[in-house]
């Protein structure tokens, strides 16, 4: 089946381009290696439904570098008893976001590096569509400009307003410049230099990534409500059942909305 995805292309002197590309099924399935780069709390829920969108990509040449600093080693056992060879587990020292995101650069081996947050979820065809765009784009760095935005504790789910979300970064690794010793908004900064300088393409397919709030994330709530404000389509209550039963063909809600409603994180 092939898929046409709209797309826009922002330019460093500041233009944007609209535009599409059309992918078939299989497309780009095997290409650069491309490193997912996790900095975890280092415990297993939430990262083990992260992990397992992971595993379900079409993308076949990848692997997984998992960066904790956490002491408890519940995270590091689960993913020994995964035996995935694509994928590390990386112990460290305390440190700031920044320089754990450093590290996970630093220990993966991939010409493309791709964030990919331990709380939130990725369709699939993820890795398969920001290559594919990347390549077709001629792009440097590639990311969703339309997400879902997901709040279980509220029934909330919104599509999100267009802009590159700095979570689904897809980026050539000779490009990505170092992230800052910071523990908020440090993704933003490397995003915001990415921009001025080489062409980035952004896919407006929302159900693709679930950006979650489950509680304890990075950014608190009132930025969470900030983008459910901001978002281009909010599903009304009448119709979350039925939204959430259809994205859980693609990403594990039902397993993630029944951890958080147990107690979660």
């Amino acid at each position: 089946m092939t898929r046409v995805v709209p797309v826009l292309l922002r330019e460093p002197d500041g233009r944007k381009i609209e535009g599409s590309m059309t992918v078939a099924a299989g497309f780009e399935v095997a290409g650069p290696l491309i490193s997912c780069v996790m900095v975890s709390r280092g415990v297993i829920y939430p990262a083990v439904f992260a992990i397992e969108c992971y595993r379900r990509q079409t993308y076949a040449n990848r692997e997984l570098i998992v960066v904790s600093a956490a002491a408890d080693t519940s995270l590091r056992d689960m993913i020994a008893e995964i035996g995935d060879p694509t994928i590390k587990f990386v112990s460290v020292a305390p440190a700031s976001l920044g320089d754990l995101r450093n590290i996970s650069i630093a220990q993966s081996s991939g010409e493309l590096i791709c964030q990919w947050d331990d709380d939130d979820l990725s369709a699939p065809d993820r890795l398969e569509l920001q290559t594919a765009a990347l390549a077709q784009s001629y792009s440097t760095a590639c990311y969703f400009g339309a997400i879902t935005l997901w709040w279980p504790a509220r029934r909330w789910l919104a599509k999100s307003e267009a802009r590159g979300w700095e979570n689904t970064m897809l980026v050539k690794r000779e490009a990505i410049p170092i992230y800052a010793a910071e523990n908020l908004a440090e993704d933003t900064r490397v995003a915001q230099m990415l921009e001025r300088h080489h062409r980035s393409c952004l896919i407006l397919s929302p159900d693709s990534y679930f950006y979650v709030h489950h509680g304890l994330n990075a950014c608190g709530a009132a930025h969470f409500e900030r983008r459910f404000e901001a978002g281009s389509l909010v599903i009304p209550e009448v119709d979350y059942n039925r939204e959430l039963a259809a994205a859980g063909a693609r990403v594990p809600v039902a397993d993630y909305a029944g951890f958080l409603a147990r107690g979660g994180v």
